[in-house]
């Protein structure tokens, strides 16, 4: 293990192309999910993935999940690969208790279910707990022959082949003010495909996120730079970025097709991103529209609209001559 993960850390973020999984049950009947994917420092993407393996293992209610993470999320494939490898090495788990489970209970493996914490035989009362399970397999050697002993963990290595991206669709209400030439959104609407939701709150957190982030490459967004090549938005100060008050309450709606890598996940935050800055540039053009002004640059400033609105009035004034 530490082998693998000192080669992890040589090859650095872009060279990874596969996530590693690693799952263990230990005697105090925890589910350890280890996993190494680009290091980007968030937690929260992470959680997913251990739920992503509760779904497939063990009853979230009854068993605690610890992630040991070097953190990981690039380019929406978090849960795409780490989620397709928890996936894969949560079903190789699963199979390792429940043949231990059949040695105890004297049944055969197609026989034991596991739920709930527990090992039980199909249509009996006869059950063991994982705590028991990992006690035969670690402590107490008397109860299981030798070649019924195995480690209750798993490792899978996952790359999917063909990938996959999430997508979305993005409708957006706004008004330009022809006076201050300043853009208000009045209503924002997304349509999110981001394959099989594990955590809804994580998703929309990732979706508003997305959205935010795309409303400020279309309004506020922007370096800067003089005729002598020198960056004059540097700072926060300069470089302006949409705070609370310019991001709307946004309507959600989750459509979920699965896709075609294990576990049906897709990406999250990509959907918000791309597709918010394109409906916002769609939506102010139809606002300008009487001015005949097309929108081909981002962002649409106040001082950029106020720009196109003095060029389209003088070239009214110009035809009507």
């Amino acid at each position: 293990m530490k082998d693998l993960v000192d080669r992890l850390q040589l090859l650095g973020a872009d060279e990874l192309t596969w996530t590693f999984q690693h799952e263990q049950v230990s005697p105090r009947s925890r589910l350890a999910v280890k996993r190494f994917g680009s290091p980007i420092g968030l937690r929260r993407p992470a959680e997913a993935d251990c739920q992503s393996v509760a779904v497939q293992c063990i009853e979230r209610q009854r068993r605690r999940v610890l992630a040991y993470v070097s953190a990981g999320v690039r380019d929406g494939a978090r849960l795409a690969l780490g989620g397709g490898a928890a996936k894969h090495a949560s079903a190789m788990l699963r199979d390792k208790i429940r043949r231990v489970a059949s040695h105890l209970l004297e049944a055969s493996h197609d026989d034991i279910d596991l739920s709930g914490g527990k090992a039980m035989v199909i249509g009996t009362d006869r059950a063991v707990t994982f705590k028991q399970v990992a006690k035969a397999v670690y402590s107490d050697m008397k109860t299981l022959p030798l070649e019924a002993r195995e480690e209750l963990s798993a490792s899978y290595t996952y790359d999917p082949f063909n990938g996959t991206t999430a997508a979305a669709t993005h409708i957006a209400a706004v008004e330009v003010d022809p006076v201050t030439c300043f853009v208000k959104i009045h209503k924002y609407v997304v349509a999110e495909d981001c394959g099989r939701i594990i955590n809804p709150m994580i998703v929309d957190g990732q979706v508003h996120g997305g959205v935010a982030q795309g409303i400020g490459a279309a309004l506020f967004e922007e370096l800067v730079y003089d005729d002598d090549g020198q960056l004059l938005s540097a700072s926060l100060v300069d470089y302006v970025i949409p705070s609370a008050p310019e991001v709307p309450d946004m309507d959600v709606v989750h459509i979920e097709s699965e896709s075609a890598v294990a576990g049906g996940f897709r990406g999250m935050g990509e959907g918000g991103t791309i597709g918010a800055p394109a409906a916002i540039a769609n939506a102010i053009a139809e606002a300008l529209s009487p001015f005949d002004i097309d929108v081909n640059l981002l962002p649409m400033t106040p001082e950029r609209i106020f720009g196109l609105m003095e060029q389209a009035k003088l070239k009214a004034k110009e035809k009507s001559e």
